[in-house]
C-alpha cells in the first residue's frame, strides 16, 4: 500500500528530512546540472519523473555519455528502504545521491566541488536550513577520499566540506520523502473502494500464484531483501 509523507517512518540520521525549506533546496540540487563535472547530468537524468524516477534505459548513462554497470532503480517511496543501490551499500536515504555525485562513471563530481558550489550558488538556501558556512578558502578545485589533494588537506577543512556534502544528501532525502507512491488505484481497491477490471483481477491472481507476493508485499510492495533469482549480471558494462 502506499503511504502519504506524513505517514513514512522517521529518518533516524537526519533532522532535517521532513524539513520543508530542505525538500526545497533539495529539489532545486536534484534537478541541477552544474553539479556534475562537464555540466551535463543531474539527479533527474537517472531518476526521471515521466517514467517513475527511473530510468528507461537498460543501463544508465552518465557524464561524458559513459555508459553505466547498472539500471539506475526508482526513488519513489525510497524512504521506506532499509537499505539502497543493487548492493545495498547506501544504508541511508541521503547517502545513495553522495555516491552518484562522486561516481567517477555518473557525475564525476567531488565533494570539495559539491561544497564550493553551495557556498557559491545556494549559500542563502543552505544557511536558512544548516547554519553559517564555513570558509572554503584555499581548497583544491578538485578533492575526494583517496585523492593526495584531499589527503593532504587539514583534518578541520575536511570536516568542514563532509559537513556541507553530508547537508547537501540529506536535502535531497527531504525532497525525496515527498516522491511517495499513495492513494494508487491499487491502494484503492485494497480499501474497497474500486472495482478492478477482469484483466486487472487476472494479473493480481497471477502476482499471487507465481509468487510474486511473496517478495513484493507491505507498503512499499517489496520487503527489502535481497533475493538471488539465479539472473546473470545483464547490466554489467564488460
Amino acid at each position: 500500500l502506499g503511504l502519504g509523507a506524513s505517514e513514512l517512518p522517521a529518518s533516524p540520521t537526519n533532522a532535517f528530512a521532513d524539513d520543508a525549506a530542505a525538500a526545497a533546496m533539495g529539489q532545486k540540487l536534484f534537478f541541477d546540472k552544474r553539479l556534475s563535472a562537464d555540466g551535463t547530468v543531474a539527479c533527474v537524468d537517472c531518476h526521471q519523473p515521466d517514467d517513475g524516477f527511473s530510468d528507461d534505459r537498460r543501463v544508465s548513462v552518465g557524464i561524458r555519455d559513459q555508459r553505466g554497470r547498472r539500471h539506475a532503480m526508482p526513488i519513489r517511496s525510497a524512504s521506506l528502504m532499509p537499505f539502497l543501490l543493487w548492493d545495498g551499500r547506501a544504508a541511508t536515504v541521503w547517502r545513495q545521491p553522495l555516491f552518484a555525485l562522486e561516481n567517477d562513471r555518473e557525475m564525476d563530481f567531488t565533494r570539495v566541488e559539491v561544497a564550493r558550489f553551495v557556498a557559491n550558488q545556494m549559500a542563502t538556501e543552505y544557511e536558512a536550513v544548516f547554519g553559517p558556512l564555513p570558509s572554503l578558502e584555499g581548497l583544491p578545485l578538485r578533492a575526494r577520499p583517496g585523492d593526495p589533494e584531499w589527503e593532504s588537506l587539514p583534518e578541520d577543512e575536511r570536516d568542514a566540506v563532509q559537513r556541507i556534502f553530508v547537508n547537501v544528501g540529506k536535502a535531497i532525502e527531504a525532497y525525496e520523502r515527498k516522491l511517495t507512491c499513495a492513494d494508487t488505484r491499487f491502494d484503492r481497491w485494497t480499501q474497497g473502494d474500486v472495482t478492478l477490471s477482469d484483466e486487472e483481477l487476472d494479473g493480481a491472481a497471477a502476482f499471487v500464484r507465481s509468487g510474486c507476493v511473496n517478495c513484493h508485499s507491505g507498503p512499499a510492495v517489496s520487503d527489502g531483501a535481497f533475493h538471488n533469482l539465479g539472473l546473470s549480471d545483464a547490466d554489467a558494462d564488460d
